[in-house]
């Protein structure tokens, strides 16, 4: 059967047993994490997220369904007036919609420190959540670890079209 989940983009599903879907919903003062069991029932939960200028996506749940990671792009707020400035990085947000936190370090356009498509975007966790996958302009495909720390490139500035974690995370094929 078919069930209505809601109005939204960037689904994601949970890989630990609870069945959820989760996804990426905005509007003109609205932008959040959608949460629904998936077959409809249940109710829904929205965690609510600061609002994001320009684009919001690459949702992906990490595999024990605690944390939620993303890419967002908003208005650099260090860049001149006058000047567009617009900022595009990997965040994280606890699934309970607390500690929304910065993974990688963002880049700005103008000055150009970045091309214009998907500067750091795309994140994908590891099965065995130890790792992040996520494309970087600078660096390809790279990998950095869920706290934080030393981002790992390993395709150069080669431009993955899909890329996606073996089923025991040794390998990562990519198109």
């Amino acid at each position: 059967g078919q069930a209505r989940l809601g109005e939204g983009y960037s689904p994601a599903s949970s890989r630990d047993s609870t069945g959820r879907i989760a996804f990426l919903t905005r509007g003109p003062s609205f932008t959040g994490i959608t949460i629904v069991n998936d077959d409809g029932s249940g109710s829904v939960r929205t965690i609510t997220l600061p609002p994001f200028d320009i684009d919001l996506g690459g949702l992906s749940w990490s595999p024990d369904g605690k944390t939620f990671a993303f890419h967002a792009s908003s208005v650099d707020p260090v860049t001149p007036p006058g000047m567009f400035g617009e900022m595009e990085t990997v965040l994280l947000v606890d699934a309970d919609g607390s500690r929304l936190r910065r993974l990688t370090s963002g880049c700005t356009y103008f000055p150009v420190t970045c091309n214009f498509f998907s500067a750091e975007s795309s994140p994908s966790w590891s099965p065995d959540g130890s790792r992040i996958a996520y494309w970087s302009w600078h660096r390809g495909l790279t990998l950095v670890p869920p706290q934080g720390g030393p981002a790992q490139g390993i395709t150069g500035a080669a431009w993955p079209d899909r890329f996606g974690w073996s089923p025991d995370g040794t390998w990562i094929a990519h198109t």
